[in-house]
């Protein structure tokens, strides 16, 4: 197959990502739908090229995540042995917890399978035409009368906003992919660059989320300076860390933020107080799958919420709606998986940086300080959950390393 036709290709499965998200949008199906689909024609454009997939396979298994993840699966499957739940939920956590690292081994195998060198995923052509679709229909769809005053420029819980996406920390995070985006082909393509990051800004109030605020600061503060706007990016790194102090010294503009979240039956905060008590308690292996903190655990109900008094609790009852496994997926990895999951998730992530890190390494916000970044936002966002944004994240940094290798195979070799 043709370069042009892998690039083709790559063009097809953002188009029906986009699509998908889209119809979502009006015809109500599941976010798993989505994933599904996409993975499901990934799978197919791989398993029609069996000879390179099956090389591609094999110099996967040689990399270390492949022998961390595995270890981690074997643990998991002794583990689930004493879970009370169903063999199907079961085996849906499993997919759950690591859905987002699908899409990273699908990227690499990819740009294996179709001898990709060089490709930016997606093309500066797809994501502009999918963010003016999102601009639009978040322009017409918000309430602008809700704003209010300063004081509450953030706090849009009564001015609630409902993007294309399917939550707002979901648009949020896909704001923040479009920042990194733009940042990256603003020296290439400059009006488009400006333009996706007046976008991004724009998404990123509209979300009304202070928390990926926070992230952008911790981009700008990393960039690789370089390029005929240096004088610019310096300007983001004060802004950056403006914002920061911001958020430290507690003004008014992040002041209902920081009292949320520092109270002790907060949701969130009482999932990760109450995982680490039941990692205490089930030294040290935890509560096993499906039991606590996630989806499984709360559609067959566990019997973990009665014995540690959530029953009770608004968001844990058994007949509340199913909301905060979404946020709270390293409470789920302590309290099901105990200390030795712990570990075996860190040794994952551990090997996936390394990977990353020996990718691609131009661009001006790399792969391993967006990785980083993500990693710090999962603590407080469904930023590892809500796989809509991992397409962008992942799929594209298994591309990158994959297609960078081979870049320099060829190099190497002339």
């Amino acid at each position: 197959m043709s370069v042009r036709s892998s690039e083709l290709l790559a063009h097809f499965f953002f188009f029906l990502y986009a699509t998908l998200v889209i119809l979502k949008k009006f015809w109500d199906f599941s976010d798993g739908f989505v994933d599904v689909i996409v993975l499901l024609f990934i799978s197919v454009a791989l398993a029609a090229r069996p000879t390179r997939l099956s090389k591609g396979l094999k110099t996967l298994a040689k990399e270390r995540l492949i022998l961390a993840l595995a270890i981690f699966s074997v643990y998991f499957s002794l583990l689930s042995l004493i879970s009370h739940n169903t063999l199907t939920n079961i085996v849906i956590e499993y997919f759950s917890v690591f859905k987002w690292l699908v899409y990273f081994f699908l990227g690499y195998l990819f740009a294996y399978a179709y001898a990709i060198r060089s490709l930016t995923f997606p093309s500066v052509g797809d994501l502009t035409v999918f963010t003016s679709l999102v601009l639009v229909y978040s322009v017409f769809t918000y309430n602008w009368g809700g704003i209010g005053g300063i004081d509450r420029l953030f706090g849009f819980y009564d001015n609630s906003f409902e993007s294309i996406f399917s939550l707002r920390s979901v648009f949020a995070l896909y704001a923040l992919v479009v920042f990194v985006y733009a940042l990256n082909i603003i020296d290439q393509h400059k009006l488009t660059g400006i333009y996706l990051l007046a976008c991004s800004a724009l998404f990123i109030f509209m979300s009304g989320n202070r928390k990926i605020l926070i992230a952008v600061a911790l981009l700008a503060l990393f960039l690789r300076i370089r390029g005929r706007y240096k004088g610019v990016i310096k300007l983001n790194k004060y802004v950056a860390l403006a914002i920061l102090v911001a958020f430290v010294v507690q003004l008014a503009i992040f002041d209902r933020s920081v009292s949320e979240y520092s109270r002790s039956d907060q949701p969130r905060i009482l999932a990760y107080k109450t995982s680490i008590q039941i990692a205490k308690d089930y030294f040290p292996i935890g509560s096993g799958p499906a039991t606590f903190a996630s989806r499984g655990s709360m559609e067959n109900y566990s019997p973990i919420y009665v014995k540690y008094g959530l029953a009770d609790v608004w968001g844990f009852g058994e007949f509340d709606p199913v909301h905060f496994y979404n946020d709270t997926y390293w409470a789920q990895i302590v309290g099901q998986y105990g200390v030795i999951g712990v570990l075996l998730t860190a040794w994952i992530l551990a090997e996936l940086y390394k990977l990353v890190a020996k990718g691609r390494s131009d661009p001006r916000v790399s792969n391993r300080l967006l990785l980083m970044v993500i990693l710090l936002m999962s603590l407080v966002t469904p930023a590892l959950q809500r796989i809509e944004v991992a397409f962008f994240i992942f799929f594209t940094m298994g591309l990158q390393v994959q297609a960078g290798r081979m870049t320099a195979r060829a190099e190497k070799w002339g």
